[in-house]
């Protein structure tokens, strides 16, 4: 089967992707919506979060994310996590933060992380046994420099690749730690498969094997061959 093909197949690829007004959802993707915003569709997954840019309502998301966590629909809790670009007080994200994190771990649901400049917090949480129910811990569309991927990574951390992520994640995540997502863009997947392809020196194909492995890991374990 060619690259373009396992792209286009019934398979989970990206795995970190908005819906925008005029978009199809499509059932190679996982959708990221506020708890407020979800309205399944058939045969589609979402994760579900309270990102840190839209706290105005989030006692009613914070609740309702506790309402729909276990829908059949809904693999992960995210993207939720810290970003000192938010309007938002920082201890009022961390408690929101850490509320979701409490909430992904009662459930055993993966979180998607949202994080800027601020990991620190997310490595001290998976540190936390009292959240070692959550099974994966997703770093979605991470920019950040080689230290902080390489400290993220020996705590086993997942990174979400995406169009605007550093060559750094690329190059220093693992085969078995690599996740894709087009997150808000609309450019060609294909085209960012490639350009990840060159930076790890390896081929786009095994690049879309080794992530679709990972995102059946992750979000699907039930689906794992034993």
């Amino acid at each position: 089967m060619r690259t373009t093909d396992l792209i286009r197949s019934q398979v989970i690829l990206d795995v970190h992707k908005h819906t925008h007004s005029d978009d199809v959802q499509k059932p190679q993707a996982i959708y990221s919506v506020m708890p407020s915003e979800f309205d399944p569709q058939p045969g589609i997954y979402y994760t579900i979060g309270v990102h840190p840019w839209y706290l105005e309502n989030v006692d009613q998301e914070l609740q309702l994310l506790r309402e729909l966590v276990n829908h059949p629909q809904v693999v992960g809790v995210g993207e939720c996590g810290l970003d000192p670009n938010s309007d938002f007080d920082q201890k009022l994200q961390r408690t929101v933060f850490f509320t979701q994190l409490e909430i992904a771990n009662q459930a055993k649901k993966p979180v998607v992380l949202h994080m800027v400049r601020l990991t620190q917090w997310a490595e001290k949480a998976k540190k936390d046994a009292k959240f070692s129910n959550i099974p994966s811990w997703v770093m979605h569309g991470y920019r950040g420099r080689s230290r902080p991927v390489l400290n993220l990574v020996k705590l086993g951390f997942y990174f979400s690749i995406g169009f605007k992520a550093s060559d750094v994640c690329s190059l220093y995540v693992p085969e078995d730690l690599m996740l894709l997502e087009s997150d808000d863009e609309t450019a060609s997947m294909y085209e960012h498969i490639e350009h990840i392809a060159k930076v790890r020196n390896e081929e786009p194909y095994d690049v879309v094997i080794a992530a679709r492995k990972n995102a059946t890991k992750v979000f699907f374990p039930e689906k794992v061959k034993q």
